[in-house]
C-alpha cells in the first residue's frame, strides 16, 4: 500500500523553510524551499528520491539564479544569472558563480560546455559582503 504524505518544516522563527511530498517515506513529487524571509529559493521534482526534469533557484533578492536539468539523476547546467541579473550561463554552455564555506567566503567560476562541467576557477576569498564579478564578458 502506498503511502503518501506532505512535509513541511519551518525557521525557528516561524516562516516556511520547506514543502514537499513524500510516498512511502522518499521524497516525491515538487519541492518547494524558501528563504527565512519568504521568497522562493528553489522549485524542483523528486520521483522516488531522486531529482528530476527542471529545477529553478533564485537568490534572496528575488532575482532569477539558475535553470538545471536532472538526468538519470545527473545535474545538467541550462541557465545562470548573476546577483545583478546577467546571464552568464546560456543553454548549458558559459559559466556560473558559487560561493562555498561556512559563510559563503570561497568563490568559484564554473565553466560549462553544452551543460557539461569543463573547469573551475578559484576567483577569491571574500571576508565580508557580496561577491560582484568584475567581468566584461557578461
Amino acid at each position: 500500500m502506498m503511502k503518501s504524505k506532505i512535509d513541511i518544516l519551518r525557521y525557528k522563527s516561524g516562516p516556511i523553510k520547506r514543502i514537499g511530498n513524500y510516498l512511502n517515506e522518499t521524497k516525491h513529487g515538487q519541492w518547494v524551499f524558501f528563504f527565512e524571509s519568504g521568497i522562493v529559493q528553489w522549485i524542483g521534482t523528486y520521483k522516488h528520491g531522486r531529482e528530476i526534469g527542471i529545477w529553478q533557484e533564485w537568490y534572496n533578492s528575488g532575482q532569477r539564479k539558475e535553470e538545471c536539468r536532472y538526468r538519470d539523476g545527473e545535474k545538467i547546467a541550462v541557465n545562470f544569472w548573476d546577483e545583478e541579473g546577467r546571464q552568464t550561463l546560456k543553454d548549458g554552455t558559459g559559466y556560473t558563480y558559487e560561493k562555498f564555506g561556512a559563510n559563503d567566503n570561497d568563490v568559484y567560476k564554473h565553466h560549462y560546455e553544452n551543460g557539461v562541467f569543463k573547469s573551475e576557477e578559484r576567483i577569491s576569498k571574500v571576508s565580508f559582503g557580496n561577491f560582484i564579478p568584475n567581468d566584461k564578458e557578461a
